[in-house]
């Protein structure tokens, strides 16, 4: 029967001598010996030995690199770690790298012995000097991954709070409001029952800036805000829609019943004590459900036209639409500002409290992936999705640890867990505040079209362009700016790598469009360069 090779690795030839003579008095094994990590490497090329006994701290290369390239070469080539450091992270990297046992030195003859021929009949073997720090280690990991969790389901909670919540009255937005009026008109048709809904407006409030400045203003709304809330039952719920525009949505409420409970809040507001400012009003419109119109936007476009009917008939009162009020007449909806932007701005606000180089990187890759968008003709769409998942992109690291994104080397297997983590993170963070496609965009902005990207792994058409072109203009802006752990490559080296990466790395199109703009130094104002 032919005897097992064993490779003994170890910088000590007195402790390769000690093995060698313990295995070769048992005459089950034959052995061959390696002073370090890429010697041990050149003799499994040369042997293709049964099982490698691996030290883990050597000089030249150590046994973790050394052991996960000859696993990576020789997958059926067992190794055990075989060290004097009792240390459970060691444990971890070199069961990471490959190795199916780990055993102290100084262990006993016998069960160096036992624990390689355990491995040579298939068993994963830790000795039982280092299986109690191990469990020991996990589980302190597990606490603190616990710990992270909680951590991170609290902050996606506030960003979800900040996003749709509106910063100066505290009441909730106008994206939020376009939610919650969706949602209420379908339980409405659903259980055949009416809604209500009020748009107010401040009179004149331009005036009170101008005659008292904004910051009274920003008082006058709080007040008002603060009312609103106090005033309204509570199936209802109101919103700052923009500027001095407010929103309030009554499920169960139909037209006359609303128009007696808005009525009677204009005049609350009215009476209502502002310091140093004179008594304040407000204009009402109302539309209800399903006698006014039908649709979200047919209930909006008639309360506000109801309330310029008030505007324009002596202010301080409520108007409810009626038909001979219709948009044909009525002045034109007033454009609210776009809450997107809002939002937006509210999540990088909190990324850059995180962490300031990557909110920078994020702002960069914003500009860079609308450019490519522009080069490739996207539709406006597409191009804000572009825009918006550019920004947001990396919005996941709130939930990486400030060691893992400050590291100034090359990350362990630890840190690229974190790391990997962050699209999905991201994902999650965005789902209940942008459209769905800017929150997909952001989750696949590590995939490739080879499927050997993250966290789904999807391959060619299954990742949308706009996705491919967030991940090339990150690529790009990580390579030509400097890192802790990497200098700054020049474009036409960073156009290299996206090339040699062109449709298995990185979407061809999106390459395409990014070289054209590099060589007409399009980017070259963005990234302060001659290209």
């Amino acid at each position: 029967m032919t005897q097992p090779t064993v490779l003994i690795v170890d910088d000590l030839e007195s402790v390769r001598s000690a093995l060698a003579e313990l295995l070769e008095a048992t005459e089950e094994f034959s052995v061959v010996q390696a002073a370090d990590g890429l010697e041990a490497i050149e003799r499994v090329e040369e042997i293709n030995p049964a099982l490698v006994l691996m030290d883990v701290k050597m000089p030249v290369m150590d046994g973790v690199e050394a052991t996960r390239e000859i696993v990576r070469r020789h997958p059926g080539v067992l190794v055990i770690a075989h060290t004097a450091y009792q240390d459970s992270s060691l444990v971890r990297d070199m069961i990471s790298a490959g190795a199916k046992g780990y055993i102290l030195k100084g262990s006993r003859g016998k069960q160096i012995v036992d624990t390689l021929k355990a491995a040579l009949e298939g068993e994963a073997v830790i000795s039982p000097q280092v299986a109690r720090p191990l469990l020991d280690d996990l589980e302190a990991l597990y606490r603190r991954e616990q710990q992270r969790a909680e951590k991170l389901a609290s902050l996606v909670e506030q960003l979800q709070e900040a996003a749709t919540t509106d910063h100066l009255t505290g009441l909730f937005n106008h994206r939020f409001f376009h939610e919650h009026l969706g949602a209420e008109l379908g339980n409405a048709r659903q259980n055949g029952q009416p809604l209500s809904l009020a748009v107010l407006d401040v009179d004149d409030f331009k005036l009170v800036n101008d005659q008292f400045g904004h910051a009274q203003g920003d008082i006058l709304l709080q007040h008002m805000a603060a009312h609103l809330r106090q005033r309204i039952g509570s199936d209802d719920a109101a919103f700052r829609l923009g500027g001095d525009e407010f929103a309030i949505v009554m499920p169960q409420t139909d037209g006359d019943a609303a128009a007696a409970i808005i009525g009677g809040l204009c005049q609350s507001i009215a009476s209502l004590g502002v310091p140093h400012l004179p008594p304040q009003t407000v204009s009402g419109g109302l539309a209800s459900y399903p006698d006014n119109a039908l649709d979200k936007e047919g209930l909006i476009q008639a309360a506000d036209c109801a309330m310029y009917e008030s505007k324009e008939t002596g202010k301080n009162r409520v108007s409810l639409f009626t038909e001979r009020r219709n948009s044909e007449n009525a002045p034109g909806r007033r454009p609210h500002r776009d809450d997107l932007a809002t939002a937006a701005a509210a999540l990088t606000a909190v990324l850059r409290a995180k962490h300031e180089p990557t909110f920078l990187h994020c702002q960069r890759v914003s500009a860079c992936a609308s450019a490519i968008a522009g080069q490739l003709g996207l539709d406006p769409d597409e191009s804000r999705v572009v825009r918006l998942s550019g920004l947001l992109h990396d919005l996941g690291k709130i939930g990486v640890s400030a060691e893992t994104l400050n590291n100034a080397g090359p990350l362990d297997n630890h840190g690229w867990k974190e790391m990997r983590e962050h699209p999905a993170i991201g994902h999650a963070a965005l789902l209940s505040v942008m459209p769905p496609a800017v929150a997909e965009c952001v989750a696949m902005h590590h995939e490739q079209p080879d499927g050997g990207g993250y966290p789904r792994g999807l391959k060619g058409r299954e990742i949308p362009l706009v996705a491919g072109v967030v991940r090339v203009a990150d690529a790009f802006d990580a390579m030509v700016c400097d890192r802790p752990f990497q200098r700054a490559r020049t474009p036409e080296e960073a156009l290299a790598v996206l090339q040699q990466g062109q449709g298995t790395l990185f979407d061809a199109a999106a390459v395409d469009a990014i070289t054209d703009l590099v060589r007409t130094g399009a980017l070259s104002v963005l990234y302060e360069v001659e290209v």
